[in-house]
C-alpha cells in the first residue's frame, strides 16, 4: 500500500512537471513572436518598415532592430491564431483517448511535438510558411498532454478538484516556456539550438507514459489494487496485474451501457452554456496572447526595448498561475464538503463548481478593464489578473466536465468543448485586422468590446447554480443539467 501511494504521487508529481514544461508553450506566443520577428521571419512579404521610435517610414531595413513591419506582425499573428485553432480541433483527440487509450494517445501527441520543433529548428527565413506547419504540429502536440493527465486526479478522490487545479494552473504557466526559450535566445544561444533542444526534450515524455501512466485510462472510482505503468515484479504479481487490469477493460466496456449517452450530454443545458461560456473567455484570453506586442507598444508609446523588458516580466509571472490554482481548488472543496451538510454531494458539487466557473468570469470582467487602462506600469496588475483570469477558466472548466458527466465520455465532452472554444477563438485575427486596419493600431475599442461579451458569460454558473433547472439522472452518481 506504502508503494502505491508512492506511485500515485510520483505520477502526480511528474504530471504537474510535464504538464508546466510542456502542455500550454503556445500561450507564451508573444515571446516566441519577438524571436521570430529578430531572425527575420515573414519580414519578405514586407513592403514598408515602421519605426516606432519616431514613426518614420523605411524599406530595406529586414530584421534590423527598433522597427516593425505591420505585415510582419499580421503574418505572426495569424500563425497564432491557426496553431491555437487547429490545435484545439481535439474531438479527434478526444476519441482516439476514449478508444485507444493513453499509450497510443500520447505516442500520436509525443510524435508531432518532436517533429514540429526538428522543423522549426531547419526552417529559416526564407521558408517563412513553414513555421505555419511547425507551430500547428507543436500545437496539436501539447493539447493532450493536459487532457491525459487530468485523470491523475481520479487517484486522489478526496482531493480530486484541487488536483484538477494543480494541473490546469501548470497548463496556464506553461506559457513559461517560451518566455524562457526567449531569455536563452537574448542571452546569445542560436535559435536552432533552442529549436533542437525543445525536440529532445519531448523524449521525456515518453519515458513517463510508459512507466507512470496507465495503457488505457484511469477510472473516475479506481478499484483496489489498480495497477498502470511498466511493472517490474515477479511473474506471480503480473499474472495478478494483468487479470485486474483485463477485469477493469472489461468494466469500461460495459460501463456505457448503465450511464447516459452522449447525445444527452451534449444535448444539456449545462453543456452548451459552458461551451459558450469558455468559448468568449477563450476568446478574451487568445486575442491578448496573440496581439500582446502590438499592444504594448502602443501602450507603451512606442518603446520596443521596454516592450522586451515586458515580454519577459509577463512569461516569468506566468509560473504564478501554477501558484494560483490551487485556491480554486481548495475553495471548491471546501464548498463541497461544507454545502454535503445541506444538500446532496451531487447537488452541494455543482454548486460548488458553479462558484468556482463563476469566479473565472469576475476575474475576466476585471481583467479587462484593466487592459482598457493606457498606463503601461500598471500592466504588471493586468499581467497577474489574466493569469489567475486563466487558471480559474481551464480549472472550472475541467472540473465541470469531470464531476457532471460521466468518465466515459470525459474525453468526448472535452475535445468538442475547446474544439467549440477555438472555433469562436477563430475571431481574434479578424479582430486585430480591425485593430490595424480600421482604428489605426489603437485597441481600445475591441478591448471595450471584449469586456461588454465577457460580462455575459456570467449566465453560465448562474444557471448551474440554480437547483430548479437541473434534471438527475442515475448512474455512477453523474448528474447531467
Amino acid at each position: 500500500v506504502r508503494m502505491k501511494e508512492i506511485k500515485n504521487w510520483l505520477s502526480l508529481f511528474t504530471a504537474v512537471i510535464e504538464t508546466l514544461c510542456f502542455s500550454g508553450i503556445i500561450y507564451g506566443w508573444g515571446s516566441m513572436s519577438y524571436m521570430l520577428e529578430k531572425e527575420g521571419f515573414f519580414n519578405l512579404f514586407c513592403r514598408d518598415f515602421v519605426g516606432y521610435a519616431n514613426n518614420t517610414i523605411s524599406s530595406g531595413l529586414q530584421g534590423h532592430a527598433g522597427v516593425v513591419c505591420k505585415e510582419q506582425e499580421k503574418m505572426l499573428t495569424l500563425v497564432f491564431t491557426l496553431s491555437a485553432f487547429i490545435s484545439a480541433l481535439m474531438f479527434v483527440w478526444g476519441y482516439i483517448f476514449d478508444k485507444l487509450g493513453t499509450s497510443a494517445f500520447r505516442f500520436c501527441g509525443v510524435s508531432l511535438y518532436i517533429a514540429g520543433w526538428l522543423l522549426m529548428a531547419v526552417t529559416t527565413r526564407k521558408e517563412s510558411l513553414a513555421v505555419f506547419l511547425a507551430m500547428i504540429f507543436v500545437g496539436i502536440s501539447v493539447f493532450p498532454v493536459l487532457m491525459s493527465n487530468v485523470p491523475v486526479s481520479n487517484l486522489f478522490p478526496k482531493n480530486r478538484v484541487l488536483m484538477i487545479a494543480v494541473l490546469n494552473g501548470a497548463f496556464d504557466s506553461s506559457a513559461l516556456t517560451f518566455a524562457l526559450m526567449k531569455i536563452s535566445y537574448d542571452s546569445g544561444i542560436a535559435f536552432c539550438y533552442i529549436m533542437y533542444f525543445a525536440a529532445v526534450c519531448g523524449l521525456l515524455m515518453v519515458a513517463r507514459f510508459l512507466f507512470l501512466m496507465p495503457r488505457m485510462h484511469i477510472p473516475s472510482t479506481v478499484p483496489d489494487g489498480f495497477q498502470y505503468g511498466i511493472q517490474c515484479c515477479s511473474n506471480k504479481q503480473q499474472v495478478v496485474t494483468q487479470e485486474k487490469v483485463m477485469l477493469y477493460e472489461k468494466l469500461i466496456d460495459e460501463a456505457p451501457k448503465n450511464t447516459v449517452s452522449l447525445k444527452s450530454c451534449l444535448l444539456s443545458v449545462s453543456f452548451i452554456l459552458n461551451c459558450f461560456h469558455l468559448g468568449v473567455l477563450q476568446l478574451r484570453n487568445q486575442f491578448f496572447y496573440g496581439t500582446i506586442m502590438p499592444w504594448l507598444v502602443q501602450v507603451g508609446h512606442g518603446n520596443r526595448n521596454e516592450t522586451s523588458s515586458y515580454l519577459n516580466s509577463f512569461g516569468v509571472i506566468q509560473l504564478c498561475g501554477i501558484l494560483v490554482s490551487p485556491i480554486g481548488g481548495i475553495l471548491t472543496d471546501f464548498r463541497i464538503k461544507k454545502l454535503s451538510r445541506k444538500f446532496t454531494v451531487e447537488s452541494a458539487t455543482r454548486k460548488s463548481v458553479a462558484i468556482y466557473t463563476g469566479l473565472s468570469s469576475v476575474i475576466a470582467i476585471l481583467f479587462s478593464i484593466m487592459v482598457l487602462v493606457p498606463v503601461l506600469r500598471l500592466q504588471y496588475l493586468s499581467f497577474l489578473l489574466q493569469v489567475v483570469f486563466r487558471s480559474f477558466l481551464y480549472g472550472g472548466n475541467a472540473a465541470f466536465l469531470l464531476t457532471t458527466f460521466p468518465s466515459e465520455h470525459f474525453g468526448k465532452v472535452y475535445s468538442i468543448t475547446v474544439t467549440f472554444g477555438s472555433i469562436i477563438a477563430l475571431l481574434q485575427y479578424p479582430l486585430f485586422l480591425a485593430v490595424t486596419n480600421i482604428y489605426g493600431g489603437d485597441f481600445t475599442a475591441i478591448n471595450l468590446a471584449l469586456l461588454v461579451i465577457s460580462v455575459a458569460t456570467i449566465v453560465h454558473p448562474i444557471v448551474l447554480y440554480d437547483e430548479r433547472n437541473c434534471q438527475s439522472h442515475a448512474g455512477k452518481s453523474t448528474l447531467i443539467v
